[in-house]
């Protein structure tokens, strides 16, 4: 071929990867996902600390999410309207100062006393390459404060299970009331409960323990999220924690000595 192409792809592609991995939300500002956040890590980005960058594994993830979602979106609303709801897709929420974005919100018609539409529940899709597709705590406690956010008493964790080449291995929709117990307490009360531990985290002026959050499912701490010392793989973007795997290794083992009294693992 003679002369410039018609369209520079390896630039499209460019700006594709920086507007999947740019920051969507003021690193200040509390997100949903931070009701189960690592302490120490929510509280350095609030604060204006450093955050490593995505790296090209989660480029992949977030690209294997987004896919999924857009199939999962077309499905859902047809349904919907088969079931004569009202479905949102993407909808901003903001409730005590916290912001997110919901995956689904289903409404009734509203033909009923007062006739206004009514949430019913809220949907949360989450992939897994697990053996199972199992629901996590944290976005279950995720999904049930989109259901307070928007006045709906039931939410659900709608899992798929990802195989070899992107196969759907396995689907499962996983229902909750937000008036239900959970290991002796509501999910109401668990929000309300995270809402309080997220601000206080972030209005501290003293930097809390690094130590991940615990698991009450599995009953012990998601020390997955610092990944693992010798991979460098991490799913934490706090640059100024020594148990973040994603940290050089020179790095890391300095902070880790500076450090070696705060770490409770």
């Amino acid at each position: 071929m003679t002369g410039a192409p018609p369209i520079d792809l390896d630039a499209a592609f460019e700006a594709h990867v920086a507007s999947v991995l740019a920051d969507r939300d003021a690193p200040e500002e509390l997100h949903a996902s931070d009701l189960h956040a690592c302490a120490f890590a929510l509280h350095q980005r609030v604060h204006g600390k450093p955050r490593l960058p995505f790296d090209a594994d989660t480029f992949a993830m977030f690209e294997r999410g987004h896919a999924y979602e857009s199939r999962v979106d077309e499905a859902i609303g047809a349904r919907a309207e088969i079931d004569g709801l009202h479905v949102t897709h993407g909808e901003v929420v903001k409730h005590e100062g916290i912001v997110g974005n919901v995956d689904w919100v289903l409404y009734d018609r509203g033909l009923e006393p007062p006739y206004h539409p009514r949430a019913l529940a809220v949907i949360d899709l989450s992939t897994t390459a697990g053996k199972t597709a199992d629901w996590k705590y944290g976005h279950a406690l995720k999904s049930a404060f989109y259901a307070v956010a928007v006045g709906a008493p039931r939410f659900c964790e709608y899992v798929l299970r990802i195989g070899f080449g992107g196969v759907i291995k396995e689907q499962r929709a996983h229902w909750f009331d937000l008036d239900e117990e959970f290991d002796g307490e509501t999910w109401r009360y668990r929000v309300d409960f995270a809402i309080l531990r997220a601000k206080g985290i972030a209005g501290s002026d003293d930097a809390p323990f690094t130590v991940p959050p615990y698991d009450p499912i599995d009953r012990e701490l998601e020390a997955w999220r610092c990944g693992k010392p010798g991979s460098g793989k991490s799913y934490c973007q706090c640059a100024t924690c020594p148990m973040n795997a994603g940290l050089p290794a020179a790095e890391r083992a300095a902070l880790t000595v500076a450090n070696e009294e705060a770490v409770m693992f």
